[in-house]
């Protein structure tokens, strides 16, 4: 798990599970991604366009396997479950 230097304590040769803030993970990349709790992020017209952006960097550091949970519904989430396609499955 990253620590609080960060980036400096991340190694990509090392089998391990970071658990990072998306902000940290900016410039870095993992094979697989897990994004949490996405019906959970503000919507309100102040925040959304920040949680978007927020939303877009973390989905960017995956290399090839994304994961997104959701536990409600909201603009995030309706987004997503209007996507088609083999990449995208909404349950």
């Amino acid at each position: 798990m990253a620590n609080r230097s960060g980036k400096r304590a991340y190694d990509p040769r090392k089998p391990q599970v970071n658990i990072l803030s998306v902000q940290s993970s900016k410039g870095l990349e993992f094979r697989s991604v897990i994004l949490i709790g996405l019906g959970q992020i503000e919507t309100s017209e102040t925040q959304a366009a920040q949680n978007m952006k927020l939303l877009y960097v973390g989905m960017t550091r995956a290399k090839e396997r994304l994961l997104i949970t959701a536990s409600g519904r909201n603009e995030f989430t309706e987004r997503l479950a209007g996507m088609t396609g083999p990449v995208c499955a909404v349950a």
